[in-house]
């Protein structure tokens, strides 16, 4: 702190000499000033002349593949052992309401990447196909895309991806690479560009499209009997064909069934594969061998740029199947593979952690730790659970708008700058993380395109007591099937609610007159679910339930559904769907109607008897059916 100065005085001689008057001081120049703030910014080596990396952190992303949140010890497990992963949310942040942006891989890490939901960029569908199946597919990650790996790179961090990609990789040919990492802001690529799945492993059974490669090797058989009876009977001359046209015959196929062998009969050798970079380093695999590759890797990559400032994205290949685990923990937890897998998971984890630490990284890292969406519950080999535990929370991967499909562990770490042993209940989405490290990197997310993550720095600093978000909508596809929200301006004594709804298709609504493919902007959301979450709020019309966690939750059922058309003409066919739909839900609600009239109900007749003038304005819901599902 610099010290307040006296003005000069000029003095006489000390010997023979009195003391003479102080003269006035003259007043200090612009110029002295700033030699003065200069020769500070120097001495105290705090100027922004030097160089900006050394504020900068080095940022680690660690991800999961298929992790339950009921998985990890911080989150409630008692039974699994992941000392790790608990030892990072004491020394951290730890989320409870963090959400995936989808439940499903290639969606969801899509949205990770982007801050942006899946369907705006093109990486969700609904034709059975929401995620990539082939390394070979001309589908991916548009080149047009932002990824936060793409920001950090112009701000002068060296960046990695270490593990999964599954984001695609070609385009028009197999050596464009279009959807590569490297092209996407990564600077360094080691690992699998598509996913684990069974076919990898030669001892189980296939997984890619097995229904189609099933139907496919039946079609094979049955012509091949076909085939086999035209020269049984034309040996034993029950039927007169020409040898000619029974090799023709038996060409085709033969034909047929290499067309579809030639893929699904080494989906092991082109898609289980590892790459460097663009090169390809095992064709196919060494499954055994994957996790000690990624990690030395990972570990490799943290020595290389100690000196900083990186990005490291280490996409962990555990724990989605099938479940490859090494010898050191097979058998040593108490839920069969799953448990030994999700074991190893978190010694990898504290094995990369140890790197940093080794390095004298700790303090200037920002770790954090999550899974791409809820664990598989359908994975099973007989009466064996072979997938993950998501809690108290229904559903899992690939389950649409359920709980246990995208609510995902969410743990964040930065000593000196994060309090430790933190706990934060606000509602927080994989999206947010783009947000957060680009604007720790000292850059700009787009303003090109709609952002839909927000940044977390204030809620884990405690600057903010709420979420950025007063919704968090949850698509499956291009349908939207569940909002989470809360009331941002005034304090609530719950920390969300939940909002559950069937396939209500976002392209059916048009609001959004100017064809755009992003199906609703975040306005019309907004408007569309603000109204029906306000009334039913002030109505009193919602249910309250406490999980074991001490976190609220608030489900709102949806009524409102897209089959069961004769319901509307039942109703009133003079009504909107606007209309219908809130009078619907009005009448769901049975003790409301039942009261005395009350400014709730006003309100809320009123909106009805507004969207029927409406009704040959706007019609926007194909058709309505009722739910009393509470759950």
């Amino acid at each position: 702190m610099a010290r307040r100065s006296r003005a000069p005085s000029w003095k006489g001689p000390r010997s023979g000499a009195s003391f003479q008057p102080s003269l006035p001081a003259r007043p200090p120049s612009p110029k002295d000033s700033l030699n003065v703030l200069l020769i500070m910014c120097l001495l105290l080596n705090t100027c922004e002349l030097k160089s900006a990396n050394t504020s900068k952190p080095n940022i680690l992303l660690i991800m999961a593949d298929d992790l339950g949140i009921g998985d990890l010890g911080c989150y409630g497990n008692d039974t699994l052992r992941t000392p790790n992963i608990d030892r990072l949310a004491e020394e951290g942040v730890r989320l409870t309401q963090h959400l995936a942006a989808a439940p499903l891989c290639t969606p969801s890490r899509a949205a990770f990447l982007t801050g942006r939901h899946a369907f705006r960029s093109g990486m969700d569908a609904t034709d059975g196909y929401r995620a990539l199946m082939w390394n070979a597919g001309s589908g991916g990650l548009p080149q047009n895309e932002t990824t936060f790996a793409k920001i950090l790179q112009r701000q002068g961090y060296t960046t990695g991806l270490i593990g999964k990609w599954h984001q695609g990789v070609n385009c028009a040919s197999r050596t464009d690479h279009c959807h590569h990492p490297l092209h996407h802001g990564f600077d360094y690529f080691y690992g699998m560009p598509f996913t684990l799945v069974n076919d990898c492993h030669p001892d189980r059974p296939p997984e890619v499209d097995a229904g189609l490669r099933a139907r496919l090797w039946l079609y094979t058989q049955i012509m091949a009997l076909g085939v086999l009876t035209i020269v049984a009977g034309k040996a034993c001359r029950l039927i007169s064909v020409s040898w000619k046209l029974v090799l023709s015959v038996a060409t085709l196929v033969l034909l047929f069934f290499t067309s579809w062998y030639a893929s699904f009969g080494f989906v092991r050798r082109w898609n289980c594969i590892l790459m460097r970079n663009h090169e390809v380093t095992e064709q196919p695999m060494v499954l055994e061998r994957a996790a000690s590759l990624v990690l030395e890797e990972a570990v490799s990559f943290i020595a290389r740029n100690k000196r900083g400032p990186f990005l490291l994205f280490v996409s962990l290949l555990h724990v989605h199947m099938p479940l490859v685990t090494t010898e050191r923990f097979l058998g040593k937890s108490q839920h069969g593979l799953y448990g030994d897998n999700v074991e190893e998971m978190d010694w990898l984890v504290g094995e990369i952690l140890n790197a940093v630490e080794e390095h004298g990284l700790k303090n200037t890292t920002l770790t954090y730790f999550t899974s791409d969406h809820g664990g598989h519950l359908e994975a099973r080999d007989g009466h064996v659970q072979l997938g993950g535990w998501n809690g108290i929370y229904r559903g899992g991967k690939g389950m649409a708008g359920w709980e246990g499909g995208i609510r995902v562990p969410g743990i964040f770490r930065w000593p000196g700058v994060l309090l430790a042993g933190r706990v934060v209940h606000e509602p927080t989405s994989l999206m947010d993380v783009f947000p957060t490290v680009v604007q720790l990197a000292g850059g700009q997310v787009p303003q090109d395109r709609v952002i839909d993550g927000r940044s977390l720095l204030p809620l884990l600093r405690g600057d903010a007591e709420h979420s950025a978000h007063e919704f968090l909508f949850h698509y499956c596809g291009q349908y939207l099937h569940a909002a989470r929200w809360h009331e941002k301006d005034r304090d609530l004594p719950d920390p969300g609610i939940e909002l559950e709804s069937p396939a209500l298709q976002a392209e059916s609504l048009q609001l959004n007159p100017q064809g755009s493919p992003e199906y609703l902007s975040a306005g019309d959301e907004i408007r569309i679910l603000k109204t029906y979450l306000h009334l039913c709020v002030h109505g009193s019309a919602i249910h309250n339930s406490q999980d074991k966690q001490s976190e609220s939750a608030i489900r709102v059922p949806w009524i409102v559904r897209r089959s069961n058309q004769s319901i509307l003409k039942e109703i009133n066919p003079g009504y909107s769907r606007e209309g219908l739909m809130l009078k619907l839900k009005l009448q769901s609600f049975g003790h409301l109607m039942g009261k005395a009239d009350s400014p709730e109900k006003t309100l809320m007749l009123r909106k009805i008897e507004g969207g029927r003038r409406r009704g040959q304005q706007r019609r926007w819901l194909d058709g309505v059916t009722d739910s009393t599902d509470m759950s």
